[in-house]
Order: structure tokens, then sequence, then C-alpha cells
């Protein structure tokens, strides 16, 4: 369940007070946080949000917790006395349709209703005689094609011998002596199939045009002590008055009056359907009572939380229940809000006829929230309702939070998940799902979980900006593309923030947000101008070390100016860690966030490993790696005047695993330089001209000692999937931190594209020019279609010098420099390999 959330972090402790007194150190604690609550569907913690408490909190993992289920379609019949339709329009007339949800009366599919008579004593007589008067309309009986049916939907008349335990079809035919308006369906599908009665059940189906009078004897074998009788209306599942189809709206189902039972002059049953009611009244009986009810479930394949949610399936039962909250009381003098996590595949069909009033855009299939106190007058409240059919945007389940658009195609706030209005009340929550499943058209029904209700003290306007991200590498001439998160924690949605990008203080042109929405972070990509390539982000002119930060400005009442600007601070080591920016064609490749907030104890067999990707950082030349740069933390576990061993390794990149080892440099790291400060090994033999990807590990020899290498939890695009825990065989994510390990490079040989009119036909790989050479030369290669090339040198005993150039390349031409100022005078070979191409080039170097 994600109710609770408990997250194990390492955490910074220890405050600076003077250098030669306490010194920072990072330290191993767990915290816990408070009951999660989720952001547009995404988990954000306590630290987010303004004096959050927990009012609430439904998961259901050990049952429905106080929610209760009614399901109406057991208790709401729709027989009633209606002057809607009522013969000679007056009075009142016994009416079978839905005048809740039609204004006139209607039916959904697969419904069934009857209208129990009361217990007659009809042992002995000689001829009773069953009369009354109908008015139906109902789906035609033209077009059925279904073997054994000739009707739809249908209504008839039922009898009972035993005081209503058992019931068979009365027949009102010419051939039981009826007269009148006799049956005009012989087999109704309603009837047969969707309440598996089988063929042979008769009816009037379709529309009668008006009232029509009916005579029917009663069979002899009826004429017993408990006779009981019954009008009944059924619906199957194909149509129905809430079809869009506009003539179905005037199908409002069935209507009867003037019932009467008569042996002759003597009048046993009278009913008018105003006063007169003899012997008794009839009962209104559901005939189609719902087993489709809110219920607690396990659904891994679609579940929010772990094990359970409640749930309501949507089938042909035509569900039409309401699941309840238990009473939850609002503590005074704070806001109030509530959330929950719903998975709705219902269906959306939608009536919008104009000709029946009431029907504008209203729906067949959803689900509707409505609030109430608990007071005894007080009645339910409609807060909203939606209709998700979640498979069709490609999203199962949805978090609803104040602030998010509903519906869920609108854009303006959802001020109902509010409830600020009934502080001080206590109040309950209901969820209704109106189910009516048009053609068995249907969806996986309606799943509820993490319902979550909270108290805040939250400000009318908290505007701040957080989460400063500023990817590597910060060189001379080279572009960085920076952001930043801006959040409005306010209750109020705000137009028109303004604020500052800045660098040393000095302020880039001002950046607007036309909006914020509540509860939403907001990426900004750092710009320093406003068209053109300043626009998209941070070109440094000059080298050295820079205090980088953002400020916001122009927010109305804004309730804190703390978090107002932002930079790469610490504030457990009260420093700041400043952007250090590289002479051009020097390049510091890292992939953490600039902050450190973690501490991993670097061991024998596990040790941290980084990968880098220049190409990726758009670094199109070879590099020299002159240098790694690691932060550690190691005070006061590193004693003064002793040292931590440990061994650097650089490791080609294998298709996404450490390769063979390019290099390996023994390091022994000093008290002075743990932190704050930085490790820096120059690198006694520099990898000159890598092409590619490769990987920095720093392994440890030692089993007591402890060395800890710092990184940051921080989870941004840039950093993931660069940071790895490596045993010497395996990778393995490292779900915790990006480690603070750094190369330093220079720019090597450039592998430049030859634009040219027509693509090359072959692999080819050309002669050097200058050759013989000194310093440098450059050869052209060839790639006929996209295709992954090597091309390497190798000195006379066939050992790889360095890489030219390798990776996946488009179809063009190339040309690669090598650059034999590191290297002795000789020979020296260029080979090329792409597939099944191999070529090779001999090229002098003449000092």
């Amino acid at each position: 369940m994600k109710s609770w959330v408990f997250i194990a972090i390492l955490a910074f402790v220890g405050t600076v007070l003077a250098a030669s007194q306490f010194e920072p150190s990072l330290k191993m604690e767990t915290f816990h946080s408070v009951p999660a609550m989720y952001r547009n569907g995404t988990p954000v913690s306590a630290s987010d949000e303004i004096n959050v408490d927990t009012v609430a909190n439904f998961n259901f993992e050990t049952g429905l917790q106080g929610w209760t289920v009614t399901n109406f379609t057991d208790s709401l019949p729709n027989f009633h006395k209606d002057r809607r339709n009522a013969l000679g329009n007056t009075g009142r007339s016994w009416n079978a349709g839905d005048t809740v949800h039609f204004p006139n009366g209607g039916y959904f599919d697969e419904h069934m209703e009857h209208l129990v008579s009361p217990v007659l004593n009809l042992s002995g007589l000689s001829n009773p005689v069953l009369s009354f008067q109908i008015n139906q309309n109902s789906e035609p009986p033209e077009g059925v094609d279904i073997p054994g049916y000739d009707g739809w939907d249908a209504s008839n008349v039922w009898y009972s011998i035993d005081s209503g335990l058992t019931w068979s079809v009365l027949p009102i035919t010419q051939t039981s002596g009826a007269t009148g308006f006799l049956y005009n369906v012989t087999s109704s599908y309603a009837f047969g199939y969707s309440f598996g009665m089988g063929t042979g059940i008769g009816g009037w189906g379709g529309n009668s045009v008006g009232w029509h009078s009916v005579s029917v004897p009663i069979p002899t074998a009826a004429r017993v002590a408990n006779f009981r009788f019954r009008f009944t209306f059924a619906s199957d599942p194909g149509a129905c008055t809430a079809d869009t189809t506009t003539a179905n709206h005037a199908w409002f189902g069935l209507c009867v009056d003037s019932i009467r039972v008569t042996n002759g002059a003597t009048v046993l049953l009278d009913n008018n359907g105003d006063n007169v009611a003899i012997p008794a009244d009839f009962t209104p009986v559901n005939g189609a009572v719902s087993q489709t009810v809110f219920h607690v479930a396990t659904d891994d394949s679609a579940g929010h939380s772990p094990t359970h949610c409640v749930m309501i399936e949507e089938n042909h039962d035509g569900p039409y229940c309401a699941l309840t909250s238990p009473p939850i009381f609002l503590p005074s003098g704070s806001r109030h809000y509530w959330q929950y996590n719903v998975f709705c595949d219902l269906m959306d069909s939608v009536i919008n006829d104009p000709n029946i009033p009431g029907s504008e855009n209203s729906l067949r299939h959803y689900y509707r929230v409505q609030i109430k106190d608990t007071h005894p007058d007080s009645g339910w409240t409609y807060q909203h309702h939606d209709y998700r059919r979640s498979y069709y945007g490609g999203e199962r389940w949805h978090t609803y939070v104040a602030g998010d658009p509903f519906p869920t195609n609108n854009t303006s706030p959802n001020d109902q998940m509010d409830l600020t209005p009934w502080s001080g009340d206590t109040i309950q929550i209901r969820f209704i799902v109106y189910g009516d499943f048009h053609n068995g058209d249907q969806g996986t029904g309606m799943h509820l979980d993490d319902i979550f209700f909270y108290s805040s003290n939250q400000p009318d306007h908290e505007v701040g900006l957080a989460k400063m991200f500023l990817p590597y590498p910060t060189t001379v001439g080279f572009l960085t593309r920076g952001s930043i998160h801006m959040l409005n924690n306010g209750r109020m949605p705000e137009t028109d923030v303004g604020f500052y990008w800045r660098r040393n203080r000095a302020m880039f042109p001002a950046i607007t947000v036309p909006a914020l929405r509540i509860n939403l972070d907001t990426v900004i990509t750092l710009r320093t101008g406003s068209t053109g390539r300043n626009a998209l982000g941070w070109t440094p002119t000059a080298a050295g070390n820079f205090m980088v930060d953002a400020y916001l400005a122009g927010v109305t009442d804004d309730t804190t100016h703390g978090n107002d600007s932002t930079s790469f601070y610490n504030s457990q080591l009260l420093i700041h860690d400043s952007v250090t920016v590289r002479a051009t064609n020097t390049y510091e490749l890292g992939y953490d966030s600039r902050r450190f907030t973690h501490a991993w104890n670097i061991t024998s067999t596990n040790y941290p490993i980084v990968r880098f990707t220049p190409m990726s950082d758009s670094i199109t030349s070879t590099l020299t790696i002159t240098a790694v740069r690691m932060q550690f933390n190691g005070r006061p576990e590193i004693p003064v005047g002793e040292t931590r061993s440990a061994t650097i390794k650089v490791y080609e990149d294998l298709n996404g695993q450490p390769g063979a080892v390019i290099r390996t440099q023994d390091i022994a790291v000093p008290r002075d330089s743990t932190l704050s400060n930085w490790y820096t090994c120059t690198l006694t033999d520099p990898i000159v001209n890598h092409w590619g990807n490769f990987y920095v590990s720093i392994e440890r020899s030692s089993t007591t000692d402890t060395l800890m290498i710092v990184g940051h939890n921080f989870d941004e695009p840039y950093i993931r999937s660069h940071s790895y825990h490596y045993t010497g065989i395996a990778l393995t994510d490292s779900n915790i931190m990006a480690f603070r390990i750094h190369v330093l490079t220079t720019r090597g040989t450039d592998v430049k594209e030859i634009v040219t009119a027509t693509m090359p036909g072959n692999f080819a790989l050309y002669d050097a020019y200058p050759n013989p050479f000194n310093p440098t030369t450059e050869i052209k290669f060839a790639v006929p279609y996209r295709a992954k090339v090597s091309v390497a040198l190798f000195n006379m005993m066939g050992q790889q010098v360095t890489k030219l150039a390798e990776g996946e390349m488009k179809a063009g031409t190339y040309t690669a420099t090598v650059n034999g100022t590191r290297l002795s005078s000789g020979v020296y070979f260029v080979r090329m390999h792409a597939g099944s191409f191999n070529a090779a080039r001999k090229i002098v170097l003449v000092k």
C-alpha cells in the first residue's frame, strides 16, 4: 500500500562551528515519512507540503474499514403512482418507469419490475375475471432474428396459487378467452435471455399508442384460496430509453390503471392508482436485484496498492450501488482536502437530445461522488462525477487531488476536493456507480484505493524554487542546459510568475511563467536570453568558479521567502559547492547533481563504478583522459596523518558492461582530501584520444579501513543509468545515489563528416595525407549505410595505440586525425572494421 511510505536514507549531520573544533562528516541514519500524498499520481513527501496532518486514511488492506455498501437495485423498485402518462390525463396511474433518471419515465437495459397484488381467496368462485387498462411504449418486437423469439422488451401478467412463492404467465390471448388488447409477443427475448426463463414467455411489446382495456378469465386451476397476480415489465440488454437514438427516448415502459377482479357483480379487488385500494394496495417489487456490488478484492493486474482495493464489476447485472464512508470529523481551524485513487473502466455513452428536458449531456455509465454532514436533516450534495475509460487514455490508475483538472478534459482546478467549507463538521463521502450496459459493450468496472483525508495550514500564496540541476560539463564555449523546478504550494493558482537565473548574483534576463497550477511542479529550462542560441541554456565565456542560482520575483503576497532562491548549497555542512567552469576544450564529466547528501562504504567486493558517455553529453571528438576526481567522506574516519588506500580502474565499455581495463592506478587518500575537498588523481599515463563510452571505478583492497564515496539521491533523467555497484563481474543499479566520481579530459582528435552531394556506394578506407607526417595527418573513410564502425591506430607489433572512431555512424564520408605528438617515430597502421569489411593503411611518423 502507498499510504505509508518508509524511506531509509543516509543523511548528513554535523555543524561547522570552527574548523579547528568540529569538522563535517556523513553519518547513517533512518527516518520515516508521514503518510504519502500524491500529486498528479506521483507520491510526494511531507517536506513538499506545509503542516500536513492525516485526518483519515483508507487502504482496504484489512477490509472495508467502516465503509458501507448499498445496493440500490435491491431497495428502490420503480413501480409507483404517477400523474405522468396517467389514464385520461387525470389522477394517478401505476407507472413502472424510472422517473429519477428519465423525466417522463423510462427504463435501463436488463431491468425487471413487478407490481404485486394482495392475496385473494378465489376458492369456489364460478367465473372470476381480471380487467384493467394498460398503456405501454417499449422496444418494438420487429426485427427479431434470434431463433425461438419474436419480441424484445415486454410486459405481461403472472399469477400464483401459493401466495407468491411460484409464478406462471397468465395467458391473455384469444384462446384463453381474453378480450381487448391481447399479447402481441409469444416469446420475449428479455424474459427468455436476460432473466433465464427460456422461450415461450409471451407479453406485450412495442407501443400500444395510448390506453387500452383488457379482460381475461382467471384459469380454473388458479381459483384457489391463495391466489395472487402481478404486472411485470422486463428489458433485454439490447436497447433502452437511455440510448442515443431519439426515438428510444419516448419509451416509458408500462403503465396500468383501473385494475379489478370481479366474480359477476361481486368486486374482489379494485385499484385505480389513486385512493381506491380494495382489499389492500399493490406492492412494488424490484425483480432485477443486481448481485454486482462494491467489495474488497485483490487485483494485482490493475491494483494501485500491493494486494487489495475496493471494486465493482461492470456486467449485465446493471449495478446501481453506493460505497459510503464512515463519519469523518474535520477539526476546525484548518483547511481540509481529500484525494482518492481510481481505476475507472466504465462506458461513457452520452445522451444529448434537446427534445427531452434534462437529457443534455447526461451519462449512461459513470460514477458520482457526493458529500453530506451527519446532521439528520442533511442530504447528499453532488461533488463531481467521472466516466473515465482508462484504456483509451493509456492510463489505468489516476489520483484525484485538490487542484487537479476536473473533469479530465478540463483545465480548471478541481475545487470540489477542498473540504474546508466543512471544517468543524463530521462528514461522509459516497461513490455511486450507475450502470447501463448497452449491447454487451462493457469495461472491467471501477476500482478505488488509498482514499486519504488530510488537513493543512497551507497558505493561499506560496511559490518557491527547488531541485536546481546543472549537468556537466561546464566549459567555456560549451552549451549547458540546466533546469529548475518551480513549485506552487499555495492554495491558489498563480499567473505571470517571474524569476531570474543568476551567476555570481548577476541576473540574466527575466523569465515569466504564464501559469502555475496548484500543487504542481513546473520545470523551467535555464535561459540567458529570449531568442537564438542564448535561449537554450548557458554558454560560459570565462573559466573560474561561479555561484549559479535562480531568484524568484513578482509573486503577490508570497508567504515564505526562504525558498525564493536556490543554489548548490549544503545546509548540513554550511558550505556552497560552486560551479567550476573549465577552460575551452577541457571537460569535467560527471553524473551527480552537484550536491552531496549520502555516503556509501566502499568494500573489497562491492565498489562504486560510473559509466561515462561523452557523445551523449554532446562531445563528438575523441578525448584525452588526464585525471579522475572523487569526493570522499573521511572525517573523522581518517585519523590525522593516516591515509586510505584504493585503486582507480578505467574500463572499456563493452555493450553496456565493463570490458577490458584501460588504466589502473593506486591512490592514497589523506584526511585533508575528503569532505568538503575533492581528491584529484592525475593519471601518470593519460588515456590519449579515447573514443566512446567508458567506466571508472574505485576499488578497495583493505577490509578493515573505512573509505566512503559521496553522492546524491537526486533523481534527474540526466543522471540515471550512470552510477552502479560492481563486484568485478556484474553491475547492479545504484538505487541510492549518483556517485561523485568525475574525470578531467581535454579535446582529442576530431572525427568530422565530409558533406558531399552523393553518398558512398561501399565501405572504404583511403590513404592518409600527409604521409609521412609530423605531428598530425588525416585519413578519410566511407560508410555507405548506418553501421557500427571501428577505426583504430596500431603499431608494428599489432598493438592498439588508440581508437580514432568507434560507434554507430550514419551513411557518409568522414575524416579522422592522427596526432603523433606523444608517439615515437616509426611505422603505424590505421585499420577499419565494419561488419565483414576490413581494411588497413600504412602511415609513417617522422620526427
